[in-house]
C-alpha cells in the first residue's frame, strides 16, 4: 500500500469534490484495506455531507472533509477514515454474536445516561481500534502517534485533568505512545494496580484492547476492572469540587453582612441570589438521568448533576475527539434494530455455521469469502495440458496412495492352471472339444513394496509480499498459495482415509512464509497437516496486501532453515523426509550471495529449493535459485507452474517413477 503524504496544511475544499479528490487519491489504498471483509468502504454520497453506515449492505460512507476541516494531514485523515471503519466493523461483529443487541442497548444506554462513561468508553474502545488500524496498515503508525501527541495530548503531563478524566486519558495515551506521563498520586495508583491483574502473563488491559478481542469480551472486563476505579476517582473529584463550592457559599454569607442586600425573608435576592447560585451542578429535567437517587437532590429537591462540575473538560474532550458517527443517536437505534430483525429468524444450519465460525476464530462472511474464491480455482487449467489444474495433483495423489497400500494378491488370469475355476462354462466346453490345459483359471499372484520409502513430505511456500507484487501479480500469488495449500489439504485427507490400508507411512505438511522488508518476513501458516479456517483466513488476507519496500527473501530462507529441528534435519539425511522449499518473487533480491550461500547448506542437507520468478521482472530468480530456477512468463499461469513443481518433487515418493 502507499499513500500520499503531506508535510505542511492540506488544501480543504469544499462540497463533494474533495471526497471525490481523496477517494482518488486514496480509493485503491482503501480498498485493500478493507480486503474481503463483509465491510466495504465508498464515499458518501453527494450532500449527505457526513459519515454513514449501512448495516444490512455492509457499507461504510466515509467523509473525510470531517477530519480535513481541523486542518489535519492527508496521512492523519486516512488513518481516521480507517479507525471509523474499525469502529463500525466492531458494532457488526457484536451484533452478529448471540445476544450481541442486549449488549450493545444496555451499552449504549450506560454511556448515554453518564457522559463520563462515555469518554472512558471511547478511550479503552480507541485504544483496540487504533491497534487494529496499525496491525493492518502499518504505514499509518506514524499518522496515528502524531494524531495523539499533536490533537489529542499536546503534554504528557495530565495533573491539571480531573482525576478520572486523567485515568482515561492516561491509558489511552500510554498505550499507543508508550511514554511516561505525569499523573496524580492516586491515578498513578489506580493503574499501578490494574497492571497487576493478568491473565497467563498477559495484563488486563492490553487483553482487552487486541485486535482480535471481541467487544463484548472487552465491555465485561471494562465493567469488571475500569469502570469501579475510574468511579472511584469520579467521585472524589466531585467531593472536591462540593468543597470548593461551599467554600465559596460561606466566604459569600460572611460578606452579605457588610454589603449583600437580602429580601423581606431574609434570603438574597436578585443578582445576589443569582450569584450564590453559580457553580452549582444542576440538572435541568431533560438532562436528568434516569434512575437518579436521592442522594443527588438538593434540598429544594432539584436533581443535582455531578458531572455539570466537569462540563469544560467534557465539552473539551469532545472537541478533541470528533465522533463523525453518533452511534447513541436515534437513528442509528432504529438502523440496529431493522438489522437484528433481519438477522433473527436463521435455520438451525446456519446457527451452526455461525457457530462453527466462531469457534475457528473468524466470522461467517470471511469463510463464506474464502469458500467463493477457492471455488473459483477450482476450474484454473493448466494451459500447456488443458487440464484443471487440482484434476492433475489429485491424478498423482492417488497414485501415491495406491502404490504405498499393503501388499495384496493380486489376480492373475487367464491360466491353464490355478487355483479358482474362472469360467466353467468356457472350461467344459474347451474339454469336450479336446483341449487338454484351456486358460479358464485364476491364480494370486504376490508382489511385494520397496522398504525404503520417504514417510513425512514437507512443503514451504515463500511468498512475496512487496511492494512491486501490487495488483495481478500479488492476486495470482494469492491464487497459487491458495491452490497448494488446499490440495495438500485434501492429500492429507485422504492418507488419513486410506492409513489403516498403507503399509508405508506418509504424513504431509505445509507452511506459508511472506518476506518483503524486515516487517513483512514472518511466518504466515506454521508447518502443519492441519489447515485451519483462521489459517486459511490468515493466509488470503495477508497475501492480498503488498506493503513490502525491500525484497529480503535471504532473511526469509534464514528463519525457516532455523525453524528446522535437530530431528528433522536426521530423517532428512535417513531420506525419511523429503522437504521442498518453493519461493516466488518479482524482483532480484536485496542479497544474492546470502540466498545463495543458504541453497548451498539446503543442498548439502539434502533440502530442495526452487526459485520461480512471477513476470519478466522476476528473470533474476533463473540465475539466483539455479539450477532450481524458473520464471512465470505470465502471472495468470503462476498457479499451473507451481502445481508442476509440486508434481515434480511428489514424484519422490513415487515407487515406480
Amino acid at each position: 500500500m502507499s499513500i500520499k503524504r503531506e508535510t505542511g496544511q492540506p488544501e480543504v475544499k469544499a462540497g463533494y469534490e474533495e471526497i471525490k479528490s481523496f477517494f482518488e487519491a486514496h480509493g485503491q489504498f482503501l480498498e485493500k484495506y478493507a480486503g474481503d471483509s463483509s465491510i466495504k468502504i465508498e464515499p458518501s454520497p453527494q450532500g449527505l455531507g457526513t459519515f454513514a453506515i449501512d448495516l444490512e449492505n455492509g457499507v461504510l460512507y466515509a467523509e473525510p472533509s470531517r477530519f480535513g476541516e481541523r486542518g489535519w494531514s492527508e496521512d492523519k485523515i486516512l488513518s481516521s477514515v480507517c479507525h471509523e471503519y474499525e469502529h463500525f466493523k466492531e458494532l457488526k461483529e457484536l451484533l452478529d454474536e448471540k445476544g450481541g443487541d442486549i449488549t450493545w442497548q444496555k451499552h449504549g444506554g450506560k454511556i448515554k445516561a453518564n457522559r463520563r462513561f462515555g469518554i472512558l468508553d471511547n478511550c479503552i474502545d480507541d485504544i483496540k481500534i487504533d491497534r487494529r488500524v496499525e496491525a493492518k496498515a502499518p504505514i499509518l503508525d506514524g499518522a496515528i502517534k502524531r494524531k495523539y501527541r499533536e490533537d489529542l495530548f499536546q503534554s504528557p503531563d495530565l495533573t491539571d485533568q480531573p482525576k478520572h478524566l486523567q485515568f482515561a486519558y492516561a491509558l489511552k495515551r500510554r498505550a499507543i505512545l508508550d511514554e511516561k506521563l505525569i499523573l496524580d498520586p492516586e491515578v498513578q495508583e489506580e493503574i499501578d494496580k490494574l497492571d497487576l491483574v493478568e491473565n497467563n502473563g498477559t495484563k488486563l488491559l492490553e487483553y482487552a484492547t487486541r485486535p482480535e478481542t471481541p467487544m463484548s469480551m472487552r465491555l465485561k472486563l471494562q465493567e469488571r476492572f475500569l469502570e469501579p476505579a475510574f468511579e472511584r476517582l469520579f467521585q472524589e473529584d466531585v467531593e472536591e469540587k462540593k468543597k470548593g463550592d461551599s467554600k465559596k457559599d460561606d466566604d459569600s454569607e460572611a460578606g452579605e453582612g457588610e454589603s449583600g442586600s437580602e429580601g423581606d425573608d431574609g434570603k438574597p435576592s436578585g443578582e445576589d441570589a443569582k450569584k450564590k447560585s453559580k457553580g452549582k451542578a444542576k440538572k435541568s429535567d431533560g438532562e436528568k438521568h434516569a434512575g437518579s437517587s436521592d442522594e443527588n437532590a438538593d434540598e429544594s429537591g432539584e436533581i443535582v448533576d455531578p458531572e455539570a462540575y466537569f462540563k469544560d473538560e467534557y465539552d473539551e474532550f469532545d472537541k478533541n475527539n470528533p465522533e463523525p458517527i453518533d452511534y447513541s443517536s436515534d437513528e442509528i437505534k432504529k438502523k440496529i434494530e431493522e438489522y437484528v430483525k433481519s438477522q433473527q429468524g436463521k435455520s438451525a444450519e446456519q446457527e451452526a455455521l455461525e457457530a462453527y465460525a466462531k469457534a475457528e476464530g473468524v466470522s461467517l462472511n470471511e469463510i463464506k469469502e474464502y469458500q467463493r474464491f477457492f471455488s473459483q480455482l477450482e476450474s484454473l487449467e493448466n494451459p500447456e495440458t488443458g487440464e484443471k489444474v487440482i484434476e492433475e495433483l489429485r491424478r498423482i495423489f492417488k497414485q501415491i496412495i495406491a502404490e504405498r497400500k499393503k501388499e495384496r494378491y493380486a489376480p492373475k488370469h487367464p491360466l491353464s492352471e490355478g487355483e479358482i475355476l474362472i469360467n466353467p462354462a468356457e472350461a467344459v466346453a474347451a474339454v469336450m472339444a479336446g483341449e487338454n490345459e484351456p486358460e479358464v483359471w485364476q491364480s494370486q499372484e504376490r508382489k511385494d513394496l520397496p522398504q525404503e520409502l520417504f514417510g513425512d513430505f514437507d512443503v514451504t511456500l515463500v511468498c512475496d509480499r512487496s511492494g512491486s507484487m501490487e495488483g495481478e501479480k500479488a492476486r495470482e500469488q494469492r491464487k497459487a498459495a491458495v491452490l497448494l495449500l488446499e490440495a495438500l489439504k485434501e492429500f492429507c485427507n485422504e492418507l488419513d482415509e486410506a492409513r489403516s490400508d498403507l503399509k508405508h507411512d506418509l504424513n504431509v505438511r505445509s507452511e506459508v512464509w511472506g518476506f518483503g522488508g524486515e516487517n513483512e518476513v514472518k511466518m504466515l501458516k506454521p508447518l502443519s497437516d492441519q489447515l485451519t479456517e483462521k489459517q486459511r483466513v490468515s493466509v488470503y488476507k495477508d497475501l492480498a496486501d503488498t506493503p513490502g519496500a525491500k525484497t529480503m527473501d535471504f532473511l526469509a530462507l534464514e528463519k525457516i532453515k532455523n525453524e528446522v529441528t535437530g530431528e528433522e534435519w536426521q530423517k532428512i539425511k535417513e531420506k525419511k523426509l523429503r522437504k521442498i522449499i518453493i519461493v516466488l518473487t518479482d524482483g532480484a533480491s536485496d542479497d544474492k550471495s546470502k540466498v545463495q550461500g543458504i541453497l548451498r547448506e539446503f543442498d548439502a542437507a539434502g533440502v530442495a529449493v526452487a526459485g520461480v520468478g512471477v513476470t519478466a521482472s522476476g528473470k533474476s530468480a533463473e540465475a539466483t535459485y539455479a539450477p532450481n530456477g524458473l520464471v512465470c512468463e505470465t502471472a495468470g499461469n503462476l498457479a499451473a507452474v507451481l502445481a508442476d513443481l509440486l508434481k515434480k518433487y511428489l514424484k519422490d515418493l513415487l515407487i515406480k517413477q
